[in-house]
């Protein structure tokens, strides 16, 4: 009796550390930042218990020279003066000075689509193809969104993809996250990978240190306050990234996802689904472009949206056409994880299994800091508490 008295409080106690800890957010926000992502991060959220964490990391490992190269100029969506660079270097629309030696030497990626393949002291190599042959690491940017009655949305890309077999990696915003959480669980729940995508979606060579870390923490703890996970995974917005921003996504332990693009090799996997596409005959031409990559090739990453109808309409297009060939698609679907063989969460080990969901308030900007407020803190304590009751029963049933 008391043996089996003892395993049994032996097993609450462990039941509710696990739960504790797979809920514990150091320095969960009280205040977030605006859905609007026209507006900047500044002031006091800058300011914030997490941001100031995190740039302690980000000051402790990346050198000084690097976090003082020069922040770019904004003007709006994707384009920036980056210090020194010819415009021949860059896609169109983008603005820029004549010199090209400080934007070669910080690898800003639109300048020649500069990438990093070795690590150093501050930053991990960017992560630009799949590993192995025939794999394509499927990736959707900027949601997730809502469907309505009348228009299609991320659940209904996740749908299709289920009736594939196949799953996703989605880097998802965190004004978007704000604005359907429901959608991000469901995506979760159906076994996609969540990764990062910035809150406000801005270019981030254009920010301050400070900014970059609100930026990617943000979306972080919301993201941890839905799903209970920290992604591994991001993607700058636009693909703008140079090594400064590097050294701040490694410092915070992320890994740089971009997408396939190799001008030597005129290898580009960029759907360019999100440009101008507007009407039907649009994304009939986008998905006719897409389908020439159903060969066999090395592996790549592709890029595509989930950020609206429209983009929305081609991926359920394009993987309508992958579904009507069945085994004759000579290509495996694959999110990045799978493809690298690298567990998608920083607080998930390999083979361990996912922590159980959060209960989410019905305002998603309702939860405050620790696990003793409210939003995520009274899951928590509903979570332990029901397990106390548990083994209180159990161990009543003994006696």
């Amino acid at each position: 009796m008391a043996a089996k008295l003892t395993a049994t409080l032996a097993v609450l106690v462990a039941t509710t550390a696990n739960l504790v800890a797979a809920q514990k957010y150091p320095f969960m926000p009280t205040e977030w930042p605006s859905q609007d992502q026209n507006q900047f991060i500044t002031g006091r959220l800058l300011e914030a218990p997490l941001i100031l964490d995190g740039m302690k990391k980000v000051q402790a490992a990346v050198p000084e020279n690097i976090l003082a190269l020069p922040v770019a100029e904004f003007h709006n969506y994707s384009n920036t003066t980056y210090p020194g660079c010819t415009p021949s270097e860059l896609p169109a629309g983008m603005t820029v000075n004549l010199n090209s030696t400080q934007a070669q030497a910080a690898c800003w990626w639109p300048s020649n689509n500069c990438i990093r393949t070795t690590a150093t002291s501050y930053y991990q190599p960017d992560i630009v193809r799949c590993k192995g042959q025939n794999v394509w690491g499927l990736t959707y940017d900027d949601g997730p969104t809502v469907a309505t009655a009348d228009n299609v949305a991320t659940r209904n890309i996740t749908d299709i993809l289920g009736r594939l077999g196949a799953k996703a990696t989605f880097f998802v915003a965190g004004s978007a996250v704000s604005n359907a959480p429901g959608e991000l669980r469901r995506a979760f729940s159906e076994g996609h990978e969540i990764a990062v995508h910035t809150w406000t979606h801005h270019p981030l060579t254009t920010l301050t240190n400070a900014q970059i870390v609100a930026e990617i923490l943000y979306t972080e703890a919301k993201i941890y306050s839905i799903l209970g996970v920290v992604p591994r995974f991001f993607r700058p917005p636009y693909g703008d990234v140079d090594d400064r921003v590097r050294g701040i996504i490694s410092a915070l332990g992320y890994l740089n996802v971009i997408w396939t693009t190799e001008p030597l090799n005129n290898l580009y996997r960029d759907t360019r689904d999100a440009e101008h596409v507007s009407s039907a005959a649009d994304m009939a031409s986008v998905v006719t472009e897409v389908e020439k990559w159903f060969v066999e090739q090395p592996g790549f990453i592709s890029l595509e949206h989930d950020i609206n109808p429209n983009t929305s309409t081609i991926a359920i297009n394009l993987l309508s056409r992958i579904e009507s060939m069945g085994p004759a698609f000579p290509l495996k679907l694959k999110p990045i994880g799978e493809c690298y063989n690298i567990a998608p969460y920083m607080n998930v080990q390999p083979g361990q299994a996912l922590p159980p969901l959060p209960e989410y308030r019905a305002n998603p900007t309702d939860v405050a800091s620790g696990a003793l407020g409210t939003g995520v803190g009274v899951a928590v304590w509903r979570r332990v508490t029901v397990a106390v009751v548990a083994g209180l029963v159990a161990v009543m049933a003994l006696v």
